[in-house]
């Protein structure tokens, strides 16, 4: 896949979730039922770190002799309530804390804490520009100078990371995530992320992503979920704002092939006199 994707000069992102996952449960066998992310790793444990090494060293040896692939630590939606219910952990920051600048239900602090040693973790196997959710940013974390922003929960953080000086990938809910189905494709392809951007904050901003989440999809209606939608995000950032006809064309081709597609949803008056496809197509399909 490497391989591939480095031929279409494409770079690919490795995701792994390390703020939140089963491993507290493994390790504490302590439960907290709050959020659907109820399991977050226990920073203060030499396990969870020993554990982390070994992963990334997994993927850094898969990866010998391949083009470089970013890793993204992950950092998002840490259920700060799940540290607070573990007596350990509390009882650590009261003991441990001080020398690490980590006062007693500061838990911003130890995120940052975490963050950090993950990222020095990621740098010991060659991963050496880290990715974090934008979490990690809006919790004050200490990162790395070159870390890279993905940027979900509101479009305003692509703003205000790349005024810090961090890169950032936008991928803002409200616009560009599948799974809401109020996102059409007129407000997938309508949204800049480059809009009010100085030419130094746009120098930052490394590119887009569309999303696709697992909650309310299965292998009958991802189709329909994902297209043409997506390629409205793709002509956002590829084409000029004045390109609207590949999405028509997209999704009637879908359409020919018997794909069940989401409605296209794109203002036909943006399309400048566009000749839809499908009234031609359909009539031949049927004879075959």
């Amino acid at each position: 896949m490497l391989l591939f994707a480095n031929s279409l000069s494409l770079q690919l992102i490795y995701l792994f979730s390390l703020s939140h996952s089963l491993l507290h449960h493994l390790t504490t066998k302590q439960k907290y039922y709050y959020n659907i992310n109820d399991f977050a790793l226990n920073p203060t444990l030499d396990a969870t770190y020993t554990l982390l090494d070994e992963v990334i060293g997994d993927l850094a040896t898969a990866m010998e002799g391949l083009p470089p692939a970013t890793l993204h630590l992950g950092g998002d939606e840490v259920i700060y309530g799940c540290w607070a219910n573990d007596s350990s952990i509390v009882d650590w920051m009261a003991v441990n804390g001080t020398q690490y600048g980590i006062a007693p239900g500061d838990f911003d602090a130890l995120l940052s804490y975490f963050v950090s040693k993950a990222q020095a973790l990621a740098a010991n196997h060659g991963f050496n520009r880290p990715m974090q959710w934008e979490e990690v940013f809006k919790a004050g974390c200490d990162v790395s100078a070159n870390t890279i922003y993905q940027v979900w929960t509101g479009a305003e953080y692509v703003g205000e990371c790349t005024a810090a000086n961090y890169a950032v990938v936008a991928s803002p809910s409200s616009y560009w995530y599948l799974d809401h189905a109020d996102n059409t494709a007129s407000v997938m392809y309508d949204y800049d992320p480059s809009a009010d951007l100085s030419s130094a904050q746009q120098a930052l901003l490394l590119g887009g992503e569309v999303n696709m989440w697992g909650e309310h999809v299965d292998a009958h209606n991802h189709d329909a979920i994902t297209w043409p939608r997506a390629s409205a995000v793709a002509e956002r950032l590829w084409s000029s704002s004045q390109v609207l006809e590949h999405l028509h064309l997209m999704h009637d081709k879908l359409l020919v092939q018997c794909l069940s597609v989401f409605p296209n949803q794109i203002d036909e008056a943006k399309t400048r006199g566009h000749k839809r496809l499908l009234p031609l197509l359909l009539p031949l399909y049927s004879f075959m």
